[in-house]
Order: structure tokens, then C-alpha cells, then sequence
């Protein structure tokens, strides 16, 4: 069963993109940390093959994870998809720089959720 990891410190963002992931592919397992340090932890221990990372996190904001496992990241062949309510330009240039498969602004609708769901799993 592949693993992805959801980094995202809203309850309600969480619920939300697990429940999405999920009816969009039943097979993965879906496991999610509330802060940048417990995500960390769980990058390294469960090795997933996909991390959606939220960019304000507390503890240790997404880009700053981004940055001190970039190599790991390339080694374990995980992929980082990035995202923020907001949307800049600045951001999307460092996670892109630091590794990130794509950064989008947090989604607002379910068949916005799905396209980038599509991107990520190649389908």
C-alpha cells in the first residue's frame, strides 16, 4: 500500500484532503502530522512516496522542512507537492528550488483538489 503523508496544521484542511484523497484512490494509506517537527519525524520513519506540505506550519514552517531534507527526499524518491492560501510567487520559487514537484494555493473546490491529485499520482 503506498503511503501518503498530508503535513497541514488546519484540522479541517486535513479532514478534508484525506477524505478527498481517499474517494480519489482507496488504495493509499494516509497518515498526516499537525506541525513541521512531528512531519519531519514521519518523512524519515514511514518513508512515504507523496507529501502534501502546507507552507505555515508551527514549529517548523514547510519550506524550512523542505530545505533540511532535500537530499533525503531525492534519495527516497518522495515527492513534495506544496501548497499555501497564499499563492506567491516567492514561495513557489523556493519549494520549486528546494525540490517541490509543484506548488498550488490551498484548493477551494473538490474538482480543483482532484486535478492536482491527477498530477501527483500520474494519472
Amino acid at each position: 500500500m503506498k503511503k501518503v503523508l498530508l503535513i497541514d496544521d488546519d484540522e479541517e484542511d486535513q479532514e478534508f484532503f484525506i477524505e478527498q484523497l481517499l474517494e480519489y484512490k482507496s488504495s493509499l494509506q494516509v497518515i498526516s502530522a499537525y506541525d513541521g517537527e512531528e512531519g519531519l519525524k514521519l518523512i524519515h520513519s514511514i518513508k512515504p512516496k507523496w507529501v502534501f506540505l502546507d507552507v505555515n506550519l508551527p514549529r517548523i514552517n514547510g519550506l524550512k522542512l523542505l530545505e533540511s531534507i532535500k537530499e533525503f527526499l531525492q534519495a527516497e524518491n518522495i515527492s513534495v507537492y506544496m501548497y499555501s492560501t497564499n499563492a506567491g510567487l516567492q514561495n513557489k520559487k523556493q519549494a520549486s528550488e528546494l525540490g517541490a514537484k509543484h506548488y498550488f494555493q490551498k484548493p477551494e473546490s473538490i474538482p480543483e483538489l482532484r486535478s492536482i491529485f491527477k498530477k501527483a499520482f500520474g494519472e
